[in-house]
């Protein structure tokens, strides 16, 4: 029992450090961002009355008040989740040694203060809401490509390598979805995607890839919160 009780000390003060402020700053990002999905989604209703479908539905639309009664609370998890994924990346790119990682700390904290944007302009106010979602999945494909460079070439190795890789799978994610948006757009004009979000089919590929593209950052991210916990409780030990 005492070593228990100076274990759960020793983790309480080591909260402070590194480590434990990327497992607190990732682990209530995906909280919040996460809990304002769920919330906004429970109570949505779409322009032709219908339920949200991550098949067929943009997650933008969970933040439009015609839409959702609880549109709010998406776009306040969008905003706080920013905010703490802003502290994590600039903690998480202080481990490595190479110099290149102030370049993943620019655009880790870039991204994040677009995913903040994001929620300050939803999706109801159109223009600016694309003006500052584009750059974010821009920006989070940058970061997810120089989190695994440096992971790999970084000499102090303080992030093992097979973490390192789990920045491959927001990167897939992000670059499906970013090639069939230009596939899209070639193919709607703007009248033409009004009247196909009025008459979805079943199955749309781009708004199923963004929700490809949001569970995949969400499963980097997750990895990186276990791991800066399972790091502190071994600097604790």
């Amino acid at each position: 029992k005492r070593i228990c009780w100076k274990t759960n000390q020793l983790l309480i003060v080591k909260i402070n450090s590194k480590y434990g402020i990327i497992f607190l700053s990732s682990g209530l990002g995906i909280i919040f961002i996460s809990l304002g999905c769920i919330l906004s989604m429970y109570s949505f209703c779409g322009p032709t009355k219908e339920m949200y479908s991550v098949l067929n539905h943009f997650i933008s639309e969970l933040g439009v008040a015609d839409f959702s009664t609880h549109a709010v609370y998406f776009n306040i998890g969008l905003m706080i989740g920013g905010t703490c994924l802003l502290i994590m990346f600039n903690y998480l790119s202080s481990l490595f040694e190479t110099k290149i990682k102030y370049l993943l700390h620019i655009s880790g904290s870039l991204c994040s203060v677009f995913c903040i944007l994001v929620g300050v302009f939803p999706a109801d106010q159109l223009q600016k809401h694309i003006a500052v979602s584009l750059p974010f999945f821009n920006l989070a494909l940058l970061s997810s490509l120089l989190f695994v460079v440096v992971s790999i070439i970084d000499k102090g190795k303080k992030i093992p390598l097979k973490i390192g890789y789990c920045g491959l799978l927001p990167l897939f994610a992000l670059s499906a979805f970013l090639l069939d948006r230009i596939t899209e757009r070639n193919k709607f004009q703007m009248s033409q995607m009004r009247e196909a979000l009025l008459h979805r089919e079943f199955f749309w590929s781009l708004p199923f890839l963004e929700w490809l593209v949001f569970f995949s950052i969400l499963i980097w991210i997750s990895i990186l919160c276990f791991w800066s916990f399972r790091e502190l409780k071994k600097n604790a030990a």
